[in-house]
């Protein structure tokens, strides 16, 4: 079980880190799409300001993926402090 947890926690983490540099990269790159296609087409007036994405979102479930797999991680680490601590807070009622 633990080697089941550890994995997904490792996993959330590089989805989290996947997910942002995409979002960055789309960010960067968008204008320079737009002003290629605006070349291309050869009509209006180019603005960088059409082609600029709102990715804030995507950069939101980024940080809540790593958060996530380090809790997992963290919780492995000390799973019997947290047991012991948790047992405690709630008494342990026998």
């Amino acid at each position: 079980m633990r080697k089941i947890i550890l994995t997904f926690s490792f996993l959330f983490i590089l989805t989290g880190i996947m997910i942002g540099v995409m979002s960055h990269s789309l960010e960067q790159l968008m204008p320079k799409i737009g002003f290629a296609a605006y070349q291309l087409a050869a009509a209006g007036s180019y603005t960088p300001q059409n082609y600029e994405l709102d990715l804030s979102a995507n950069y939101g479930w980024s940080a809540f993926c790593i958060f996530i797999g380090i809790l997992g991680i963290v919780g492995l680490l000390y799973e019997k402090q947290l047991r012991d601590w948790f047992m405690g807070f709630i008494g342990n009622k026998k």
